[in-house]
């Protein structure tokens, strides 16, 4: 056998490449959904697949572009509406809550929804849904842009409130602190869930009116 031809025969396909990667991808979220962002790194990964952490790199070129596929992956999971069909008001809800409903299934990698903002397809499909859904409510592409930033950073900020209020109480339940010196006429700092929801709707639909408002 030629060197050209063993070459070929041990190298990985193109479908066993994309197999891996997605297999590399789907393990990192799950690392970071168990522990967190912050202890994440490419040597656990690499033992949790079973592999050596420098293999990693064959498949993807740094930790960054691994984090960026998370991210990637956990956008693909939220549904979109169709922007033709559905009136621009009732699309926006629609997103804002499939995003959150996509947040709170990974609550602890929501800093990396924060973070970072891969270019991808997939993404730029999000991005352009929300902007078509603002664009059709009468807004002109300036005014578009700007409340796609204002609503991006709306609802991952209510996500990262909802990761806090997570974390808080991890702590608080392992210190066993919780309620410990509290005045109990003091507001919470972190309210309970129906609280917040009901919050972030009110605020959401604030956003809304002044949407209609400008239009």
């Amino acid at each position: 056998m030629s060197r050209q031809a063993a070459k070929t025969k041990t190298q990985p396909g193109t479908a066993d490449v994309t197999s891996i990667r997605d297999r590399v991808v789907l393990a990192a979220l799950a690392l970071v959904d168990e522990q967190g962002l912050e202890p994440f790194s490419t040597r656990k990964l690499g033992a949790r697949m079973g592999m050596q952490a420098m293999s990693l790199y064959h498949y993807f070129p740094n930790r960054e572009a691994i984090l960026d596929a998370a991210v990637d992956r956990m956008i693909a999971e939220v549904s979109l509406p169709n922007v033709a069909k559905v009136g621009w008001r009732r699309g926006l809800v629609q997103l804002a809550q499939n995003y959150r409903t996509m947040g709170h299934r990974h609550l602890l990698a929501i800093p990396l929804l924060a973070q970072r903002c891969p270019s991808s397809p997939t993404m730029q499909g999000f991005l352009d849904t929300l902007l078509g859904l603002l664009l059709k409510a009468g807004l002109s592409r300036a005014a578009a842009e700007n409340w796609l930033i204002i609503q991006r950073d709306y609802v991952i900020g209510s996500l990262m409130a909802d990761f806090s209020s997570h974390v808080l109480a991890a702590e608080q339940s392992t210190s066993g602190s919780a309620g410990a010196n509290r005045d109990v006429n003091a507001p919470a700092a972190f309210p309970p869930k129906k609280a917040r929801e009901q919050a972030f709707a009110k605020g959401f639909n604030a956003m809304l009116d002044a949407i209609e408002r400008e239009c």
